[in-house]
């Protein structure tokens, strides 16, 4: 039996361990959430990682010049939450840090004032993490508003397996607005995506022109579910669906509006002439985005208005950009009430190239694809009564030809249909193809349910590799 000075060194020991400082090697636990997150993140040491619990923390501070990894137990069960202001993640131009975030929930308090993550000159990484039903506001007579759910500023993210589900920003003002990146915007930046899905996120414009004190309204909206801005845009595996720009103007007097509303899933422009910029966007789906204008009255004399890319709209502005949109599929993307490119749109640049290359373009509004200077190869076009039809603007370098429709085959597991022993974006493909048939009966119905839906093509994604 131990003597009791003997439980008295014990306890003194533990007391003296529990108050001991931290060091880059220890790990903090909070047990008892929802607390403040603010605290641990001003404790903790440069390179330390940060476990959370089940709950909800709320944070509303800066991460200044500290790297650190923030993990949470699943995007369902540990949520992070602003209060105030956005979550800042600010480093020095010359030396960047490095900010990880895992397997937690970004979402907004009540009428919380800013929203989302604000990345300057950072490294940071998304992985396993939710975006969901962050917003911004902001009414004034000069009204500005970016990225909902991540802002990023000469910065590298890499936002990895995530879901970004109703974010949106919503610009309302007399004068000028400016509104970009529903749920992204990155400025001068390296941005990559791979294997995400982006839900419902949106730019809102909601302009009263009769208060304007010049005469004049400009709006510009960009982006519904991301803006590029100078920055290098990667885009593997994910998919874009139900996006959009949405502008409604109220006028009862002669005010001249000047509105340009492009790329209801991603648009992308450069910002100078040294970038030598070429993004890439690979095996993705973009389905049922859309830009929507409307106004009460049209001032078909003096108005100035665009709207542009359902999906996709790349704005080279005289400036030289390359871009690639390799095996995509395309399909009820829509441009309400105007113009061209329902689901790509470029401006005609000839010293610029958009290379469209193994893609589906199914059922989209207006012309589907418009750009000066395009190169296509092997293409597939269909309207909304299933019939083929010609790809618009330049011609193809290869003439497209009807894809065949594969006989579906049992793979060596549940969710690899063509049988080639992996799970990929092929395979999500052909769940595409069947819920556009309205085939319920294959092995497209991967979970069994009767139905052949977003639940089948979420289920193949999430099993990507190979088969055991």
């Amino acid at each position: 039996m131990k003597s009791p000075l003997t439980n008295c060194v014990l306890l003194a020991t533990v007391l003296l361990g529990l108050c001991a400082p931290l060091h880059a090697k220890d790990t903090i636990l909070p047990t008892t959430p929802p607390e403040s997150l603010n605290k641990h993140i001003r404790l903790a040491a440069d390179g330390e990682t940060i476990l959370l619990g089940r709950g909800t923390y709320d944070l509303d501070m800066s991460i200044l010049d500290k790297s650190l990894t923030i993990v949470g137990v699943s995007q369902k069960d540990t949520i992070i939450r602003n209060i105030n202001r956005s979550h800042s993640i600010r480093g020095k131009a010359n030396d960047k840090m490095t900010v990880t975030f895992e397997h937690v929930t970004f979402t907004q308090k009540p009428r919380a004032k800013a929203s989302g993550v604000h990345i300057v000159n950072a490294d940071t990484v998304f992985r396993h993490c939710t975006f969901f039903e962050l917003h911004s506001s902001s009414p004034s007579i000069s009204s500005f508003a970016t990225g909902a759910a991540i802002r990023m500023t000469n910065s590298t993210t890499l936002v990895e397996h995530c879901w970004f589900e109703s974010n949106y920003l919503r610009i309302s003002s007399a004068d000028s607005m400016y509104a970009s990146g529903g749920a992204i915007e990155a400025y001068e930046s390296d941005l990559t995506i791979l294997d995400s899905d982006f839900l419902d996120n949106k730019v809102l414009c909601l302009l009263s022109a009769d208060r304007t004190s010049s005469g004049e309204a400009h709006v510009r909206a960009s982006g519904g579910a991301v803006s590029s801005f100078g920055s290098k845009l990667t885009v593997e595996g994910t998919t874009f669906e139900a996006n959009g720009i949405e502008c409604y103007v109220s006028r009862h007097d002669d005010t001249i509006v000047e509105l340009e509303a492009d790329g209801g899933a991603i648009y992308i422009e450069r910002t100078s002439e040294t970038l030598r910029l070429k993004p890439r966007i690979t095996n993705c789906l973009f389905r049922g985005n859309d830009v929507y204008v409307t106004t009460n009255t049209m001032n078909y004399g003096s108005d100035r208005w665009s709207t542009t890319g359902g999906a996709l709209c790349i704005n080279v502005d005289d400036i030289p950009i390359f871009t690639l949109v390799d095996t995509c599929t395309f399909q009820d993307n829509q441009l309400h009430g105007a113009w061209n490119g329902g689901a790509i749109w470029g401006l005609p640049d000839n010293d610029s190239q958009l290379h469209i290359r193994n893609c589906e373009f199914i059922c989209n509004s207006q012309q589907q694809v418009m750009q000066g200077g395009m190169v296509e190869v092997n293409n597939y076009y269909e309207d909304c009564n299933g019939q083929q039809e010609p790809a618009e603007g330049p011609e193809p370098e290869e003439e497209p030809e009807p894809e065949e429709e594969p006989e579906i085959e049992e793979g060596p597991c549940l969710y690899d249909l063509n049988g080639d022993g992996v799970v990929d974006q092929v395979d999500r493909r052909r769940v595409s193809s069947a819920i556009r048939r309205g085939n319920h009966d294959g092995p497209e119905d991967v979970n069994g349910d009767g139905q052949v839906d977003w639940d089948d093509m979420n289920l193949i994604r999430d099993n990507y590799g190979e088969c055991p």
